[in-house]
């Protein structure tokens, strides 16, 4: 949620859906810089936070992902899994 606010505009709208299959969170500020699926959680601006979602995600056996959302913003998504 942190990183959503930092990254949208000023007045900027963040989405976020809670809903059985996961979360996920929308914002509509400039997006991630164009980088191999691998190297997102290195690009500027993902410090260790990312590192410690994955991680306590992973633990649960939860996905995370990380994508550009439409033109802009970044769509980041915890998906619970199916058991």
């Amino acid at each position: 949620m942190d990183n959503a606010i930092k990254a949208s505009c000023r007045n900027g709208e963040i989405l976020m859906n809670i809903h059985e299959k996961g979360i996920e969170l929308i914002d509509y500020g400039c997006g991630l810089k164009k980088t191999s699926a691998d190297q997102k959680e290195y690009a500027e601006g993902f410090g260790f936070g990312l590192h410690i979602v994955r991680e306590i995600a992973s633990a649960h056996g939860w996905i995370v992902k990380i994508e550009n959302h439409d033109s802009r913003g970044v769509r980041a998504q915890i998906l619970f899994n199916e058991s």
